[in-house]
């Protein structure tokens, strides 16, 4: 299926981070995060906060952390970021 959608993208030079659902991030300075095409928390803490993914999880670590704005695709972290990692989840059954 997810080659069907890259060629689809490739004709209609479409987004791939709507089309595909990934994840887009933008990061101001080290205190602030937007997230689109996010899939919920998988965790909560004011040091580190995990955020699923179609993909795997993204963890924020830091201090202070909180979420200013939330809704079912997008979201806004702010506080002092330390670090982005993203762990990603490898798919068992990919028919590409």
């Amino acid at each position: 299926m997810d080659k069907l959608k890259r060629q689809f993208l490739g004709v209609f030079d479409l987004p791939v981070e709507i089309t595909m659902d990934y994840p887009l991030m933008m990061i101001v300075g080290n205190n602030k995060l937007f997230l689109e095409n996010h899939k919920g928390l998988s965790s909560f803490q004011k040091d580190e906060i995990r955020i699923k993914t179609k993909q795997g999880d993204i963890i924020i670590s830091g201090e202070r952390l909180s979420i200013n704005e939330i809704d079912t695709e997008s979201l806004t972290i702010s506080g002092n970021l330390y670090s982005i990692f993203y762990e990603y989840r490898i798919k068992e059954d990919s028919h590409d």
